[in-house]
């Protein structure tokens, strides 16, 4: 079943990251990401303490060749700071992300699309989670993978959905 863009249920919770290669300056370095996508959504459950800051999440890794990726883990989400639309820190962020060319080839942001400086940005430190016995293989199909991740998390209301919309396809 395809949803039209943010109408899924589901649409924003976390289960897995991918990191495209040059996108996340400081994640080699510090484990630390900087997302804006449903920023909103996930303030407020950072500020109400649900659903996406106790289960793990599963990272890739985009490989050096491009549309393949390692999974690296199941990781937690240590701390998140919000940072507002045309601060000093976005700033900063964006031009690094430039110098680096995290925005394509050319290294510069595509003006076609909204200004990135206008996003409300999440900068997101994560940590590995140690011996567990959590198993994401190769093998699971992106529903499977979905609704493991889901379970692992003890988010059960949300798999029942998740299952539930399975059933309609």
């Amino acid at each position: 079943m395809v949803y039209p863009k943010n109408t899924h249920p589901l649409g924003h919770l976390i289960n897995f990251i991918v990191i495209f290669e040059n996108a996340h300056p400081n994640w080699k370095s510090g484990n630390e990401l900087w997302l804006h996508t449903h920023s909103k959504e996930i303030i407020i459950d950072f500020n109400t303490g649900r659903k996406n800051f106790d289960p793990p999440l599963a990272i890739f890794n985009e490989k050096a060749k491009k549309g393949e990726f390692e999974f690296i883990g199941f990781w937690s989400i240590k701390s998140i700071k919000i940072v507002l639309p045309h601060s000093q820190e976005s700033t900063s962020m964006l031009k690094v992300k430039e110098s680096i060319r995290a925005f394509g080839h050319s290294g510069k942001i595509n003006k076609s699309l909204p200004d990135p400086i206008s996003y409300t940005w999440l900068k997101y430190n994560l940590e590995p989670i140690e011996n567990v016995n959590y198993q994401l293989t190769k093998d699971m199909s992106r529903g499977e993978a979905a609704r493991y991740t889901l379970s692992i998390g003890n988010l059960t209301k949300e798999l029942d959905i998740l299952i539930s919309l399975d059933r309609l396809k």
